[in-house]
Protein backbone atom coordinates (compact mmCIF):
# COMPACT_ATOMS: atom_id res chain seq x y z
CA UNK A 1 0.00 0.00 0.00
CA UNK A 2 3.19 2.41 0.58
CA UNK A 3 4.38 1.96 -2.91
CA UNK A 4 1.00 3.43 -3.90
CA UNK A 5 1.43 6.58 -2.65
CA UNK A 6 4.53 6.82 -3.90
CA UNK A 7 3.42 6.53 -7.27
CA UNK A 8 0.46 8.47 -6.64
CA UNK A 9 2.81 11.66 -5.55
CA UNK A 10 4.97 10.78 -8.58
CA UNK A 11 1.72 11.03 -10.95
CA UNK A 12 0.73 14.35 -9.05
CA UNK A 13 4.15 15.88 -9.55
CA UNK A 14 4.10 14.89 -12.83
CA UNK A 15 0.65 16.83 -13.67
CA UNK A 16 1.75 19.86 -12.14
CA UNK A 17 4.89 20.29 -14.19
CA UNK A 18 2.91 19.78 -17.20
CA UNK A 19 0.15 21.82 -16.18
CA UNK A 20 2.75 24.53 -15.29
CA UNK A 21 4.72 23.97 -18.69
CA UNK A 22 1.35 24.97 -20.05
CA UNK A 23 0.35 27.75 -18.45
CA UNK A 24 1.98 31.55 -19.35
CA UNK A 25 2.41 31.77 -15.33
CA UNK A 26 3.56 30.60 -12.50
CA UNK A 27 0.72 28.88 -10.62
CA UNK A 28 1.84 25.20 -9.91
CA UNK A 29 4.91 25.94 -9.02
CA UNK A 30 4.33 25.60 -4.86
CA UNK A 31 2.34 22.75 -5.62
CA UNK A 32 5.41 20.91 -7.31
CA UNK A 33 7.41 21.56 -3.82
CA UNK A 34 4.82 20.14 -1.25
CA UNK A 35 4.51 17.14 -3.38
CA UNK A 36 7.91 16.59 -4.11
CA UNK A 37 8.49 16.42 0.31
CA UNK A 38 4.88 14.68 0.71
CA UNK A 39 6.54 12.25 -2.27
CA UNK A 40 9.92 12.13 0.30
CA UNK A 41 7.54 11.02 3.45
CA UNK A 42 6.13 8.25 1.26
CA UNK A 43 9.28 7.17 0.42
CA UNK A 44 9.60 6.61 3.66
CA UNK A 45 6.38 4.89 4.75
CA UNK A 46 5.35 7.81 6.67
CA UNK A 47 1.18 7.21 7.03
CA UNK A 48 -0.46 9.21 4.49
CA UNK A 49 -2.13 11.96 6.66
CA UNK A 50 1.22 13.17 7.21
CA UNK A 51 1.75 12.81 3.88
CA UNK A 52 -1.09 15.38 2.82
CA UNK A 53 -0.36 17.13 6.22
CA UNK A 54 3.39 17.77 4.63
CA UNK A 55 1.64 18.87 1.06
CA UNK A 56 -0.49 21.25 2.66
CA UNK A 57 2.14 23.18 4.95
CA UNK A 58 5.23 23.06 2.50
CA UNK A 59 3.28 24.66 -0.69
CA UNK A 60 1.71 27.16 1.59
CA UNK A 61 5.25 27.95 3.10
CA UNK A 62 6.55 27.98 -0.47
CA UNK A 63 3.81 30.29 -1.87
CA UNK A 64 4.40 33.12 0.87
CA UNK A 65 7.94 32.85 0.51
CA UNK A 66 8.24 33.22 -3.19
CA UNK A 67 5.53 35.00 -3.82
CA UNK A 68 7.34 38.52 -3.04
CA UNK A 69 10.29 37.02 -5.51
CA UNK A 70 8.33 35.72 -8.41
CA UNK A 71 5.96 39.65 -8.24
CA UNK A 72 9.72 41.03 -8.97
CA UNK A 73 10.52 39.33 -10.91
CA UNK A 74 7.70 40.07 -13.10
CA UNK A 75 7.75 43.47 -12.77
CA UNK A 76 11.19 43.44 -14.42
CA UNK A 77 9.62 41.82 -17.35
CA UNK A 78 6.93 44.32 -17.91
CA UNK A 79 7.28 45.07 -21.86
CA UNK A 80 6.06 48.03 -23.30
CA UNK A 81 3.78 47.96 -26.76
CA UNK A 82 4.24 49.43 -29.77
CA UNK A 83 2.44 52.25 -29.06
CA UNK A 84 3.54 53.15 -25.49
CA UNK A 85 6.95 53.24 -27.04
CA UNK A 86 6.03 56.09 -28.95
CA UNK A 87 5.74 58.03 -26.19
CA UNK A 88 9.90 58.02 -26.30
CA UNK A 89 9.71 59.33 -30.28
CA UNK A 90 9.51 62.59 -32.38
CA UNK A 91 6.96 63.17 -34.99
CA UNK A 92 6.20 65.18 -37.65
CA UNK A 93 3.25 67.11 -38.45
CA UNK A 94 1.96 66.18 -42.30
CA UNK A 95 -1.38 68.06 -41.36
CA UNK A 96 -1.43 70.95 -39.74
CA UNK A 97 -3.15 70.68 -36.09
CA UNK A 98 -5.64 73.75 -35.30
CA UNK A 99 -6.07 74.62 -31.78
CA UNK A 100 -8.89 72.39 -30.28
CA UNK A 101 -9.30 70.30 -33.53
CA UNK A 102 -7.24 67.14 -34.94
CA UNK A 103 -4.52 67.06 -36.96
CA UNK A 104 -2.11 64.38 -38.31
CA UNK A 105 1.60 63.34 -37.14
CA UNK A 106 4.12 61.27 -38.87
CA UNK A 107 5.85 59.06 -36.38
CA UNK A 108 7.93 56.26 -37.68
CA UNK A 109 6.61 55.45 -40.89
CA UNK A 110 3.12 55.55 -39.60
CA UNK A 111 0.21 58.61 -40.07
CA UNK A 112 -1.63 59.05 -36.23
CA UNK A 113 -4.07 61.39 -35.73
CA UNK A 114 -3.07 64.31 -33.17
CA UNK A 115 -3.95 66.83 -31.07
CA UNK A 116 -1.81 69.22 -29.28
CA UNK A 117 -1.13 69.15 -25.36
CA UNK A 118 -2.02 72.81 -25.01
CA UNK A 119 -4.60 73.56 -27.33
CA UNK A 120 -2.20 75.43 -29.19
CA UNK A 121 -2.37 75.34 -33.01
CA UNK A 122 0.92 73.34 -34.75
CA UNK A 123 2.03 73.99 -38.16
CA UNK A 124 2.74 71.49 -40.96
CA UNK A 125 6.48 70.27 -40.98
CA UNK A 126 6.85 70.86 -37.15
CA UNK A 127 8.89 68.37 -35.02
CA UNK A 128 6.63 67.21 -31.98
CA UNK A 129 7.37 65.18 -29.26
CA UNK A 130 4.58 62.58 -28.32
CA UNK A 131 3.37 62.79 -24.71
CA UNK A 132 0.69 60.63 -24.37
CA UNK A 133 -1.54 58.42 -26.22
CA UNK A 134 -5.69 58.82 -25.81
CA UNK A 135 -7.34 56.54 -28.03
CA UNK A 136 -6.45 56.49 -31.10
CA UNK A 137 -4.77 60.49 -31.10
CA UNK A 138 -1.48 61.19 -30.27
CA UNK A 139 -1.18 64.21 -27.80
CA UNK A 140 1.21 66.35 -28.50
CA UNK A 141 3.97 68.87 -28.01
CA UNK A 142 6.05 71.24 -30.24
CA UNK A 143 9.52 70.33 -30.04
CA UNK A 144 12.06 73.19 -28.85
Amino acid sequence: MNDLYIYIWLIFIIALIAFEAITAQIVALWFIGGALAALLLAIFNVPFVFQAIAFVVVSIALLFLTKPLVKKINLKNDFKTNAEELTEEVGVVVKSIPMDDIGEVKVKYQTWNAVSENNEPISEGKKVSIVKIEGNKLVVKEKE
